[in-house]
């Protein structure tokens, strides 16, 4: 069983990469999507992000309304 996150990745306009992680409910194909960004001084780990997407109860709320989410983290310098 494949899990149920994706990873998403892209280069930005200065080279570095930006990295985000996307749930999605199982029973639907294309959807709209909620995309919570984290901003603070410091980026989200991996592992943070994926544990916030099995386990926030608001973002399991969104997927229950058949909602995709993705999380991603603001990058500082």
């Amino acid at each position: 069983m494949s899990s149920p996150i994706v990873s998403i990745r892209a280069k930005s306009q200065d080279g570095k990469e930006v990295y985000a992680y996307m749930h999605k409910p199982k029973f639907e194909k294309e959807l709209p999507a909620i995309v919570f960004v984290h901003g603070g001084l410091t980026e989200y780990t991996e592992t943070k992000m994926r544990t916030q997407l099995l386990g926030n109860p608001v973002i399991t709320q969104f997927l229950a309304e058949g909602l995709a989410v993705v999380q991603t983290t603001f990058r500082t310098c």
